[in-house]
Parts: structure tokens; C-alpha cells; sequence
């Protein structure tokens, strides 16, 4: 198929604590695919394992793989996987705080690339960067790195973005303005998305296809409209529950329906 494809994927931490179970997932071409789940479920880690950052101890790719376009990319090493046209974009050290924003983006450009060109869609993207071009990334706003950040991203020329946790701590507004982003990279650069999030309601919103992720472990997939109808994931993901706005948090024990597993 061409985009990616994970298939029954395993990591365990330190050679003894399983952190990835048997994942399997898709992103076709052209689509946003959310991988949701709560903090620790491993969401980054299954990015990571797909980006080529989990080459060994303490934590490693012990089983399945990671296929793009059809070729395989486990076992790969990281700059080898961008050259393939598969980029990060991490939850955390996303930009260099002490350089400018414009040197910032000279760092990223690949070799042998228009980079005029691609600098004009970066900043007709993200308008907000350009009269900041001379300021130190280090004092920009929470959505003006992570603007950067996705600027820095696309000179890399990707046609596969895996992006993680964007939505962090931002404001509603800011993470409107960010998914509308990405909606645009898709239909305008034909850019292919990963996008981990524990903001599952943000996520569904630009989403083509959802998988949840517990504990390692795919629980539930299918389109937006499905995951929202589902009465586990409107309860313990979206706050939706019958006894009032309730999350998993509420809970001391998750413990799911039959219906999840549907």
C-alpha cells in the first residue's frame, strides 16, 4: 500500500517491561490518522520506534515492523528514515531556543532542495513567524514553537509527518489555528499525518481515521464518527458519560465493556 504501515509492532524497556504489544496500524496516503490514548499508553514510544530512535538498550524494537510505500524502515537508522520521507515532530527539544527563528529553518532545509520555495510555503503557512524571522526561538510563544517546530519539519521535504503531542498546553484558539494547519499541509502538500494526542476531542476533529492506544495496545479503531458514538470513548476519553462529564481520571479502575472490543 502506499503511506505507512505498522504490523503486530513490540518494545520492551530495560529487557524486561513490555512497553508496545502487538500494535498495528495505518496511514494511507493523503490521510490524518490520530493515535490517542493517555499519558503512558505509549503513543511516542510507537512514534519513536517508527522514526528509527529506538535502536537498542534500555528500550528496543524486539518484534513486528514498520513499512512505508512498501519498504521497510525498522532497523533503519533515523536519517535514513527522513530520507525516506518519514519526520518527526517531538513532544519535547522541538526547536533551537538559542538561535533565531530564521536560523532556525536554514538548519532544516534538506540538500538539494528549492529552499526559497519551500521557505514561502513555510511562512504563507504560519504568518505568525514572519515578523519574528530575528527573534530568538527561545522566547516565542507555546504556538509559536510549535509552529516553528512544523515549519522546521516540512524543509525536511516529508511526505510522511508524525506529529507528537502538538496541542500540549496550548489555548483552545492556538490549537484551532494548528489542526487547521495540518489540514492544509494534507490538501495542499498531499503530506501524509501521524498525530498522537491526548486531546482525543481535538484530534477526532481533523482526523480521516482514529485508533485508541492502552497500555501498549490497539483497543479500539475505526473513523471519527464511530470512536464518538462509542459509549467507553465518550466516557473515559471525551467526558461524556451518562452520570456527567466523567474521564478516566475519575476512575480508580478502568474496567471496559464488551462493546470496546466490537
Amino acid at each position: 500500500m502506499r503511506g505507512l504501515r505498522v504490523d503486530n509492532l513490540e518494545s520492551v524497556y530495560n529487557k524486561a517491561v513490555t512497553a508496545l504489544s502487538g500494535v498495528s496500524l495505518e496511514v494511507p496516503e493523503g490521510r490524518i490518522v490520530a493515535l490517542v490514548g493517555v499519558n503512558g499508553s505509549g503513543k511516542s514510544t510507537t512514534l519513536n520506534a517508527i522514526a528509527g530512535l529506538l535502536p537498542g538498550d534500555p528500550q528496543a524494537v524486539t518484534g513486528g515492523g514498520v513499512w512505508f510505500d512498501d519498504e521497510r524502515l525498522d532497523g533503519l537508522p533515523p536519517h535514513e528514515v527522513v530520507r525516506r520521507g518519514v519526520v518527526l515532530v517531538p513532544e519535547r527539544e522541538k526547536i533551537f531556543e538559542t538561535l533565531t527563528v530564521a536560523e532556525n529553518l536554514q538548519a532544516s532545509v534538506a540538500k538539494g532542495r528549492d529552499q526559497a520555495a519551500r521557505l514561502a510555503e513555510v511562512f504563507e503557512l504560519f504568518p505568525d513567524l514572519v515578523p519574528r524571522k530575528a527573534s530568538i526561538a527561545g522566547y516565542l510563544s507555546g504556538g509559536q514553537r510549535q509552529m516553528l517546530a512544523l515549519g522546521r519539519a516540512l524543509l525536511c521535504y516529508p511526505r510522511l509527518l508524525l506529529v507528537d503531542e502538538m496541542t500540549l498546553g496550548l489555548a483552545p484558539k492556538v490549537i484551532a489555528e494548528l489542526l487547521t494547519r495540518l489540514v492544509q499541509m494534507r490538501d495542499g502538500l498531499g503530506i501524509s499525518v501521524l498525530l498522537v494526542e491526548q486531546n482525543v476531542t481535538a484530534a477526532l476533529e481533523v482526523a480521516d481515521y482514529g485508533y485508541i492506544l492502552e497500555k501498549g495496545r490497539i483497543v479500539f479503531h475505526g473513523t471519527p464518527d464511530k470512536l464518538r458514538s462509542h459509549e467507553d470513548v465518550k466516557e473515559f476519553y471525551l467526558g461524556l458519560g451518562v452520570a456527567g462529564a466523567r474521564s478516566y481520571r475519575d476512575v480508580k479502575q478502568y474496567r471496559r465493556t464488551r462493546r470496546w472490543w466490537g
